[in-house]
């Protein structure tokens, strides 16, 4: 093997993947490829330098092995990160589609683990989706996956482990908290993205818990960094990405009034259930250094000003 890293970033157009995207571009890897459908900002096939972006549909697994086949180098350092995903943890419509999308991502994840056997593979995954109101989630408490989202998140990581296993690929899964980012149109990804938006169209924002109720929210420049930093490390195993600290709707509502200087529209006629968040991220600061604080009045001034720009 020589000393040429190659990342192959599948799914890189939402929030989690295209602040990944930008990490490892900024970063000394030699080549970059992106994998998405219908990219924001991308051109079906785009090449700048060591990135290049392929439009290319994940879900059919033939496609996606045809594709790599003819990129693919098993002499250099090849980094797998798996990101593309359908849906979101609360979202109700088109569950049924969004559950058949998934079990065809991950057929096409594990034959591409398997057929190209790379150095490394990097798994996105969730961990608020697993946990339980007031119990802190370490990497080693049981799980709670009430939804057929998160249901769906544990079977990737098992097929996806297997794999690894059977390969002696190494395998680091990245349980990742509430990610909070900008994206310029309002998709259901992101929790602040998609308020921000809202608020900015004068619509009501969907509130599915309580008030009172506390989410780890963490930024997607932090996620960049870490999986950055993790790429190419010695580490394995399962990692939750989280800041240190929970934050309440109510703080996350009252900011947002005092930057848009505006009411806040909310839709009642969703179930507000009390439930707190709590993720040890213990574990992932002793490979990790860097700040893992979520800064919430710096963070929404930020996403909230740019969803201004798009209008």
């Amino acid at each position: 093997m020589n000393n040429k890293t190659v990342i192959y970033l599948f799914g890189s157009n939402g929030l989690i993947g295209s602040s990944i995207q930008k990490a490892v571009e900024s970063s000394d890897f030699n080549k970059i490829f992106a994998f998405s459908r219908k990219a924001i900002g991308n051109s079906p096939r785009s090449i700048r330098e060591k990135f290049e972006y392929i439009d290319l549909d994940l879900s059919q697994a033939k496609e996606a092995f045809d594709v790599i086949s003819s990129l693919y180098n098993k002499y250099d350092n090849n980094i797998f990160i798996f990101s593309a995903w359908q849906g979101t943890p609360r979202s109700e419509s088109a569950v049924d589609t969004s559950h058949r999308t998934n079990l065809r991502l991950i057929k096409t994840y594990k034959i591409l683990a398997s057929a190209f056997q790379p150095s490394q593979i990097l798994l996105c995954s969730t961990s608020g989706a697993l946990c339980k109101s007031n119990i802190p989630l370490t990497e080693r408490t049981g799980l709670f996956p009430e939804t057929l989202y998160a249901k769906d998140k544990l079977t990737f990581e098992s097929e996806i482990s297997k794999a690894c296993l059977s390969a002696n690929i190494s395998l680091i899964i990245l349980r990742m908290s509430s990610v909070s980012g900008f994206l310029p149109i309002p998709t259901g990804q992101g929790i602040i993205n998609q308020w921000a938006h809202r608020i900015l169209q004068n619509k009501p924002i969907d509130l599915y818990l309580n008030k009172s109720s506390t989410i780890n929210l963490i930024s997607s420049s932090s996620i960049g960094d870490i999986v950055r930093s993790l790429i190419n490390s010695q580490i394995s195993g399962v990692y939750n990405i989280a800041s240190n600290n929970s934050v309440s709707l109510d703080q996350i509502l009252k900011r947002f009034v005092q930057i848009s200087d505006k009411s806040v529209l909310v839709n009642d006629s969703t179930t507000q259930a009390l439930r707190h968040t709590l993720i040890d991220n213990s574990k992932l600061k002793l490979c990790y250094f860097g700040d893992l604080d979520f800064k919430l009045e710096k963070e929404l001034d930020d996403i909230y000003h740019r969803a201004a720009s798009c209008y």
